[in-house]
């Protein structure tokens, strides 16, 4: 016996099993699939969450959407990613500040303003020092403490253990400690929020965004995620992919049977053949599916100016009134008109099955068919 693809055996009585050479990777589960001939020989691969493709051999990237903020890294895992964050933040994205003046570090009275993986104490005009642990001695308290003015105030002597501050045209206060709130204008877009520093201020964008005030939508579509000639729609933190007629899935990369997709138009059958399909159109429709009404009227088949209708799988000739036939081929007869009009009446033609009786002195109606009464002006007298 010559077997089949697919068969074996001294009378191909067994079938080969696709399986057998596990041919999903990265732990896919791999099914049979029913048929005869060539796809009696067929699988197809379930891939566990994590992985695609026909055979599961592409890990999916969950970094491809930038998802880490504050500049954080990410680890792409299998089933989930990991954020690496600079020093200063953290959570899952890196999204919280790290509060370094949650501990209360300044001391006598000092106030924290917390920053960047650090903090600073403005401390009060007789105290100095990272924690304000230190007094200042009798004198110009300018002189012993050039700093008592901050974020570039002046220090400017009144006497002893007296100053006023020079502030600049961003801060303000009796140390120049408080700076004017470049938040208050609303300068972060699309909902991030604003964190206010020492003449300036920075954006916490919302996932999906970037850019000094998160103007800017990421573009998850630049990672080319869609497969099988699938084209990319970007939205906000995520894409969608719009799949050609034969593909399906998150990234078009499961394959639909060419006729699932009903490609054949005005109730046209299809056939399926290895990697296409056709359709078999209905009378009167042509094309691959069968999306053309075949015109009738192209051959011009109306004789003697008769106008044709186009029809599905046919037509109609407008005739005209004095012409009758599926082509308008025979003449109508002008006796068949006159004798619609009575008793002497002649018959007009009007036009396209139009006409008028034109009656004799003697009768009148549309067709003439009544006769005037000889007796209706009462001619006999007395």
């Amino acid at each position: 016996c010559t077997c089949s693809y697919g068969y074996y055996g001294n009378r191909c009585q067994y079938q080969k099993n696709p399986c057998i050479s596990n041919p999903c990777y990265n732990y896919g589960t791999c099914i049979i699939q029913n048929g005869t001939g060539y796809y009696a020989y067929k699988y197809r691969c379930e891939c566990p969450y994590g992985y695609y493709g026909s055979r599961c051999q592409y890990p999916i990237n969950e970094c491809h959407s930038s998802r880490c903020r504050h500049n954080g890294t990410c680890t792409d895992n299998v089933d989930g990613y990991a954020c690496n964050c600079l020093v200063g933040y953290t959570g899952n994205q890196c999204e919280t500040n790290i509060n370094e003046c949650s501990s209360n570090p300044c001391l006598y009275g000092g106030t924290c303003q917390d920053q960047i993986d650090s903090y600073r104490c403005n401390c009060p005009f007789d105290r100095t020092g990272i924690y304000c642990e230190t007094g200042i001695d009798n004198g110009n308290v300018c002189r012993i403490n050039s700093s008592v003015c901050i974020n570039g105030g002046t220090c400017i002597p009144l006497g002893v253990y007296n100053y006023t501050c020079n502030c600049t045209a961003k801060t303000y206060g009796s140390n120049c400690q408080y700076d004017i709130d470049e938040c208050q204008s609303s300068p972060c877009r699309h909902n991030g929020t604003c964190t206010n520093n020492v003449d300036s201020y920075a954006c916490n964008c919302l996932v999906g965004y970037t850019g000094n005030q998160c103007e800017t939508n990421i573009n998850e579509c630049s990672s080319n995620p869609c497969l099988y000639g699938g084209t990319c729609q970007d939205q906000i933190d995520s894409y969608r992919c719009n799949c050609p007629f034969d593909r399906t899935g998150i990234y078009c990369e499961t394959d639909i049977t060419e006729c699932q997709a009903l490609p054949c138009q005005n109730n046209g059958t299809c056939t399926e053949n290895m990697n296409d399909y056709k359709c078999n159109c209905p009378l009167g429709y042509s094309g691959d599916q069968c999306e053309t009404n075949i015109n009738e009227c192209s051959s011009n088949p109306c004789l003697y100016d008769g106008t044709c209708h186009d029809q599905t799988n046919g037509y109609t000739c407008i005739c005209p009134f004095d012409r009758t036939g599926i082509y308008c081929e025979t003449g109508i007869d002008n006796s068949t008109f006159n004798s619609l009009c009575k008793n002497g009446g002649i018959c007009i033609a009007l036009g396209v099955y139009n006409y008028t009786c034109n009656c004799t002195v003697k009768t009148y109606g549309n067709n003439c068919q009544y006769e005037i009464s000889r007796c209706a002006s009462n001619p006999c007298q007395h």
